[in-house]
């Protein structure tokens, strides 16, 4: 056998996000769109030259977007909502940023997790109008690198992801009629794609890894059946799975007119077992043994070892070598960190470093690179060294966690009981309005943040900005009437970063970010050993605020699934395990809380959806360690004490019964771009807690008016029992600027009151 390395795709911010700060410049009016184009083409190139460097043979493009690849879908297949037909035509540029952001009243389209990852997509919507068409002035407006086309694989998203995660504008839709327009639609693409010059494709498919149904299999067999056939153009077409288990599926993905099925045999070993299989239909095969979602550096005897069983008695031509899936969920390189231990630096492999193992790996698969060689031995000796390192274990941990009991798990009493208490104690009024946790980050307050951090303005003078910020944030809420405070959190870097730095075992990225939606971009934590909390982390905050209002102030805390989610986790120990140790770390801080006098703690579990595997019989394992990390955070209380928690974005009919089960006094979620349709899932499923649904789309710049706010209110009361809802915005406000704030609170507050007075 021949072994190539491969790529499925690059992260594309670039390397110190320079998309994100040309395009929000853009945004702002203070670049030009030459300016945006250059830096776009800027950061493709750099990719391009990366992988070529790397030996990767043909380069994956058309993996970089703007914003996002399933909203450049949209685009290129012509099917945008009909809300934006009769706005002002502006630009493709304008256009295409309006369709994610809104604008005036017509609301952004909707937004959710990309599987089981902390990136969000764009979600398609099918309309009764909905006519696709091939767009080629938005095609001419791609950005691509310069090159010999031979040499390069050109990458889309597969017709059948694509309809299976848009969704129908109403009830009475059939989202999957629109098909056979769309295979047309799809055909002229690629026939276009290739009369460029293109002889490679990659069509993705992440779907295959769950569990289809009749019209999906149905949709598949006759695209990919004889697509080739129908492309009349020669070529080679590279089918890409990632994400899941494509066992149940390997049926259809047998006999169709693709050259190569791209399968992850790192995060899900059970894919080794369909390699027979399609031996018998493919002459190559595409394996991911490079995790593309997490950061450790490659194991590589073991992964040689794996390689080899998984061909064993095999006779491909032809094997590529990748990672599971696109880079673009790890960062760009570690050449820009500096502040790391030396010691679990030598442990990480970013994107850069990711391709160039692969390099290696290829090298010692085909014999051409030596045990000598001295990136081989570099790799082998960080594999031995983290094995055996004393950063990694804590004693005190492991007994701690043996310790635990089902008591530990379970509050005093049951929800009805403590509500009955909590009402008589807190006196709410009708639909109490809240928010989500925090407020502007402004330009003054990460200033005083990085002249405290470089040593510019000592512990005090940082200390009293920070008290004088949380007192003007209590003061503005306090005149906008809000019923439950927070404290805005301008202590705070990241809702997860902030947590982990007071942390053992995490450490932390200077340039380790990682693209969420948009150019919203994290630098999620490095988990590389046991986890135990050292000192009280907000409680000193949560008092302060307290201290200067006679509301009560909810004490804000990220919840344990979502650090772990959000975080680059430790991959020599069980998930479950990782998690157990954060929600014994912050059991520890809700406890501190309650006792400082602290009555309402919210603990946000933004991403205990997203981790949710894809394949419906791996689900059960996760759901049932995810809430009982939940519980075990939040069962310390006493009745009295109201937990509230978050989520963002997210599907929620696979995991209704585990949302009950997490036993929150209250939950907010997501729901404006929803229109509050998700409440209906909430009201079918009999939610028996409390529940506050978005009224205000945050990632939108737009500012509600009073009238939408009001409607969407009244949509809430007419399927939730008013005695359980609450009212406030999707999400925390830290990305949002004070002026458009202040001005949707109090169209929300005030929509609140108009309907209060009308029930």
């Amino acid at each position: 056998m021949k072994y190539i390395a491969s790529n499925l795709g690059m992260p594309r911010v670039g390397r110190k996000r320079e998309l994100k700060f040309i395009i929000e410049k853009y945004w702002r009016g203070e670049a030009s769109i030459s300016d945006l184009t250059s830096t776009a083409n800027e950061v493709v190139t750099l990719n391009n030259t990366l992988q070529v460097q790397a030996g990767i043979n043909p380069t994956t493009v058309n993996d970089f977007t703007l914003y996002d690849r399933m909203l450049d879908m949209c685009c290129l297949t012509g099917l945008i909502p009909s809300r934006f037909n009769n706005l002002n035509k502006l630009s493709f540029t304008d256009s295409y940023f309006r369709f994610a952001r809104g604008e005036g009243n017509v609301a952004a389209m909707e937004m959710t997790k990309w599987f089981d990852t902390n990136y969000h997509y764009i979600v398609p919507e099918i309309e009764e109008t909905s006519a696709p068409n091939f767009n080629r002035e938005f095609f001419e407006n791609q950005v691509l690198p310069d090159g010999d086309r031979n040499h390069q694989k050109f990458s889309i998203i597969g017709p059948l992801t694509f309809l299976t995660l848009a969704k129908a504008a109403n009830g009475s839709i059939n989202k999957y009629a629109i098909y056979f327009e769309l295979k047309k639609t799809y055909d002229e693409l690629l026939k276009y794609v290739l009369s460029l010059g293109y002889i490679n494709l990659q069509i993705e498919e992440p779907v295959l890894g769950t569990d289809l149904n009749d019209a999906q299999v149905t949709i598949f067999e006759d695209f990919y059946s004889n697509l080739k056939t129908r492309l009349d153009i020669p070529t080679n077409i590279l089918l890409a799975t990632y994400f899941g288990n494509v066992e149940d599926n390997i049926s259809i993905v047998k006999n169709i007119e693709v050259d190569c099925l791209h399968l992850d045999i790192f995060t899900d070993e059970s894919n080794i077992d369909s390699l027979s299989t399609l031996n018998e239909s493919y002459d190559s095969i595409s394996l991911g043994v490079i995790s593309g979602r997490n950061i450790w550096k490659i194991n590589l005897n073991e992964t040689i070892e794996i390689i080899n069983r998984a061909l064993h008695n095999l006779n491909f031509d032809t094997v590529f070598i990748a990672p599971t899936a696109s880079l673009q969920h790890v960062p760009y390189s570690l050449k820009l960190e500096e502040k790391m231990p030396t010691e679990v630096m030598n442990w990480l492999a970013f994107a850069e470093e990711k391709i160039l193992e692969l390099q290696v790996l290829v090298g010692r698969l085909n014999k051409e690179i030596s045990e000598e060689d001295e990136r081989v031995k570099s790799i082998l000796t960080a594999n031995t060294m983290r094995k055996s390192s004393t950063l990694v274990n804590d004693p005190s941990v492991a007994k701690r966690i043996s310790g635990l009991t089902n008591e530990d798990f379970e509050r005093q009493s049951e929800f009805a009981i403590r509500q009955k208490i909590q009402r008589a104690h807190f006196q709410f009024p009708k639909l109490p309005t809240t928010t989500i946790g925090s407020f502007p980050q402004t330009t003054e307050i990460r200033q005083a943040r990085a002249d405290f951090n470089a040593g510019k303005i000592n512990e005090a003078e940082y200390k009293n900005f920070i008290e004088k910020a949380i007192i003007e944030c209590i003061e503005k809420q306090e005149a906008l009437g809000i019923d439950v405070l927070v404290h805005g959190e301008p202590e705070r870097n990241d809702m997860v970063q902030y947590f982990g730095e007071l942390l053992s075992g995490f450490t932390f990225t200077s340039f380790g970010w990682v693209q969420s939606y948009g150019t919203r971009c994290v630098k999620p934590p490095v988990i590389y050993g046991d986890i135990k909390r050292p000192n009280p982390m907000t409680v000193e905050w949560a008092k302060f605020a307290q201290s200067n209002t006679n509301k009560i102030m909810k004490g804000m805390l990220t919840g344990p699934v979502t650090i772990l989610q959000w975080s680059f986790v430790r991959d020599d120990q069980p998930r479950s395990l990782t998690c157990n140790q954060i929600a014994l770390a912050m059991r520890d801080e809700v406890k501190d809380l309650e006792a400082a006098g602290i009555e309402v703690i919210q603990i946000d579990e933004a991403a205990i959806r997203e981790g949710l595997p894809i394949r419906k019989a791996k689900q059960p394992e996760y759901l049932k360690w995810s809430v009982d990390a939940f519980r075990l955070t939040a069962a310390g209380v006493n009745n009295q004490t109201q937990i509230h928690t978050h989520m963002c974005y997210s599907k929620f009919n696979d995991v209704m019964d585990s949302i009950t089960a997490m036993d929150a006094d209250v939950i907010s979620i997501e729901c404006s771009r929803s229109n509050m349709k998700l409440l209906n899932l909430f009201k079918e499923e009999k939610y028996p807690n409390e529940i506050g649904p978005g009224v205000w789309d945050i990632h939108s710049p737009r500012v509600p008016s009073l009238e939408e706010l009001e409607q969407l209110i009244q949509k809430a009361v007419d399927v939730i029992d008013i005695r359980n809802l609450w009212i406030n915005p999707d999400c925390g406000l830290k990305t949002r600027g004070w002026p458009e704030v202040e001005a949707t609170l109090s169209n929300m507050i005030q929509a609140t009151k108009n309907i209060r007075a009308k029930i």
